[in-house]
């Protein structure tokens, strides 16, 4: 009798499985993924998106790659959308405290997103703003680096399961001496690290 409830079991799997015709562009995590205060779905996208954006930081970057040595806590974890008609960033955000003059106060952020825009178009938005990116590498991949000058912000962006990756940082320079352009490379390299090759 159990034999035959777990032949039906799997049976309904793969028939659902069958039925769904899915097809991921994302390679699955070779090992799970551990979060503790996991986030809300990503929104549903633009009508006139041809490829959603599938790699969800908030699901793929596991609490082990938020950087806790830079004072960043993987319990901060909040969702960090922007949806377009026809392109969408889907992204996490996570928050760094320092004691500042005696009180523990927000003083930084890391934003990570996957976006279903080229690294080329990214390169041309910049242009668009007056900012120049620099190429760089992380891990061996190619990349590009700039300042967004609010916040003292640094933004590494290189090419992801969607199209790009822009891991993000930002301090508060009028309050804080932590420069989040002397920490956006290795941080980089902690996210790079988890994406499919």
């Amino acid at each position: 009798m159990k034999l035959s409830r777990a032949a039906g079991a799997l049976t309904s799997v793969l028939v659902a499985a069958a039925a769904c015709g899915c097809e991921s562009n994302t390679a699955e995590p070779a090992t799970a993924v551990v979060i503790k205060s996991p986030v809300a779905d990503a929104p549903t996208q633009g009508s006139r998106t041809k490829v959603p954006v599938a790699w969800d930081p908030c699901v793929r970057v596991g609490d082990d790659v938020v950087p806790a040595s830079e004072g960043f806590d993987p319990g901060t974890r909040v969702r960090n959308d922007s949806i377009n008609s026809d392109y969408a960033f889907i992204g996490c955000s996570f928050s760094r405290t320092e004691d500042i003059s005696g009180q523990v106060l927000p003083a930084g952020k890391l934003t990570i997103w996957s976006a279903n825009v080229t690294p080329q178009r990214v390169r041309d938005q910049l242009r668009e703003r007056g900012l120049e990116a620099t190429d760089t590498s992380v891990n061996g991949r190619s990349a590009m680096r700039w300042s967004e000058g609010v916040f003292g912000g640094c933004v590494v962006a290189m090419p992801g399961p969607d199209g790009v990756v822009e891991v993000m940082l930002s301090g508060l320079p009028a309050l804080s001496n932590w420069d989040a352009c002397a920490h956006i490379d290795s941080v980089a390299k902690s996210v790079e690290s988890v994406l499919p090759k």
